[in-house]
């Protein structure tokens, strides 16, 4: 069912979405980029030839016809693919890093693998998936075994590497 759009005071349905012309839709979305990027609405409407009032309205109406596309999406999805890509182009990145010999070059992969890393946590955040970020972290060598003979063994073979000069990605 499409959304109807009520004028601001109230009253019966003013337009419904579907009715919106594709011409006007595209003039919609360019008053929209020309809002964001600074112009004023006097100016907007001088560029099309319109009047402010129409500026207005075009703005309320793209700000409908978005609430209803926003409506029909499937949230979890979306924010599942953007997870998805994120962590998805961190572990690209951390791959990159592991592979480069320049050492520039590692730098740029471990500001990208953190770009990745800030944004998936703000998205988190915004979501409300992640409350909040931890202010503090405990950095701990790791050992994937609980057996002591394991253990011991799995510290002998990373000191042996440290000690040929093999990089081990974590310690």
């Amino acid at each position: 069912m499409p959304l109807s759009l009520v004028p601001p005071g109230g009253g019966g349905p003013k337009k419904k979405v579907k009715d919106i012309t594709v011409r006007r839709m595209e003039r919609i979305k360019q008053i929209q980029d020309l809002l964001l990027s600074g112009l004023k609405k006097t100016e907007i409407a001088q560029r099309f030839g319109i009047s402010k009032r129409q500026v207005d309205s075009d703005i309320e109406d793209g700000r409908h016809y978005y609430q209803d596309v926003a409506m029909g999406l499937d949230q979890q999805e979306t924010i599942g693919e953007q997870v998805t890509l994120l962590l998805k182009c961190q572990w690209l990145a951390m791959r990159d890093y592991q592979k480069f010999i320049n050492e520039n070059s590692k730098v740029g992969s471990l500001r990208l693998v953190a770009e990745f890393h800030t944004k998936l946590m703000a998205l988190l955040q915004t979501t409300g998936l992640v409350r909040e970020v931890p202010k503090k972290f405990i950095l701990e060598d790791f050992n994937p075994f609980e057996d002591e003979e394991f253990t011991i063994e799995f510290d002998a073979l990373i000191l042996k590497a440290r000690a040929k000069g093999i990089k081990i990605f974590g310690f």
